[in-house]
């Protein structure tokens, strides 16, 4: 019960520190890392072999790096053409297509 409680008030604590976004105004990165925290706080609920300790260090080291990579995606014209780049079409009627490799 200790764990579930502090999972809880710890994602609580790091959503309102990271910021809420609707699913709508997501891009990949912010699901990428969304999933992640989850699935962090769910081991960290459900893993007894976890430490408590290293589950939420895994949890705050993984909010920082979020909060850093969107702090540089503000300032940083390059990093958030890397970070919100469309997606890319890999396969076209089931053949792999190599041009798009030629624009990067």
């Amino acid at each position: 019960m200790v764990r579930v409680v502090l999972s809880f008030l710890v994602l609580l604590t790091l959503t309102r520190i990271m910021g809420r976004k609707e699913i709508s105004q997501m891009n990949f990165f912010n699901f990428f890392s969304a999933t992640t925290i989850d699935t962090l706080s769910g081991a960290l609920v459900t893993d007894q072999t976890l430490s408590i300790g290293n589950g939420l260090i895994a949890l705050l080291a993984w909010s920082i790096l979020t909060i850093i990579i969107g702090i540089m995606t503000i300032k940083s014209k390059k990093t958030k053409q890397l970070i919100d780049r469309e997606p890319i079409i890999l396969l076209f009627h089931l053949n792999f297509i190599q041009a798009i490799f030629t624009n990067w």
